[in-house]
């Protein structure tokens, strides 16, 4: 096992792209008071492995609220704003799962926001706290970056108060719209990654462009703060994809101690 931390993703994306399992948990669960903070309102540390029983070990070292609380597989729902947009040989292979592993799902249609506009607003509140938490350090040290994360503390440089302050409204538009849609004990389960990890040499233009549509994907767990695990499934063009559990907040546990079910 590893640990890493995961703002953004970097914990669930490259779990996907690599088949493993990684685990974000509820943001502000895991106390990162001597970690050095990027953006305070998405930073969690989280977790690697290749076996479900190492997640659930570890697990148990910063979570105390285990028991034998089951997910009933009503509760497990299909978010339909995420899935019936992706490629249709990843959409066909995750229906097919869902259809073997569980017969029928119930669909959920969590809000009335395009993802895209929540991977802006996701996008907004991580540059501008970026912006006094790392770019300081980045302008005094002046270290060798590459040109397309330049490009991304550029447009960080850039976020007004004003830019922020209407994405953290809109993150609370979401939040509410989330809550009052999905019942406290549902658990949502779809492609951690739109596709598989892309292929070495592509432009920054290109990765630019493939980083935004896993953004529109990594966003929702990051913005409403829940759990999320991903679990190898699936297979994309290049490689793995892997099957996100997404529980309501502080489901930690729950989602740790069901893995077998998925």
């Amino acid at each position: 096992f590893t640990i890493g931390t995961d703002t953004g993703g970097s914990v669930r994306v490259p779990a996907s792209f690599c088949g493993v399992i990684g685990f974000r948990p509820t943001h502000g669960r895991i106390n990162l008071k001597k970690v050095y903070p990027m953006s305070e309102s998405f930073d969690t540390l989280g977790w690697f492995s290749n076996n479900k029983s190492n997640m659930l070990k570890l697990g148990e070292l910063f979570f105390d609220n285990f028991n034998d609380e089951k997910i009933e597989q009503h509760n497990i729902l299909i978010p339909i704003d995420i899935v019936d947009n992706l490629d249709e040989n990843i959409k066909s292979q995750f229906y097919d799962y869902c259809q073997h592993k569980f017969n029928n799902l119930d669909k959920v249609k969590l809000f009335n926001f395009e993802k895209s506009e929540l991977a802006d607003c996701f996008k907004i509140i991580q540059g501008y706290e970026i912006k006094f938490n790392l770019l300081p350090w980045i302008e005094k040290h002046n270290p060798k970056i590459s040109t397309e994360i330049n490009s991304r503390f550029e447009m960080a440089k850039n976020i007004t108060k004003n830019m922020y302050d209407d994405a953290v409204n809109l993150r609370k538009e979401f939040i509410s719209e989330l809550d009052q849609n999905l019942p406290v004990e549902s658990i949502l389960i779809f492609p951690t990654t739109p596709f598989s990890s892309p292929i070495k040499g592509q432009s920054d233009d290109d990765l630019s462009e493939l980083r935004k549509k896993v953004m529109e994907f990594t966003c929702i767990g990051g913005l409403s703060s829940r759990p999320q695990i991903s679990i190898p499934k699936f297979k994309g063009s290049t490689g793995p994809i892997g099957l996100s559990v997404l529980g309501n907040k502080y489901a930690d546990e729950i989602i740790l101690n069901n893995l077998n079910l998925f």
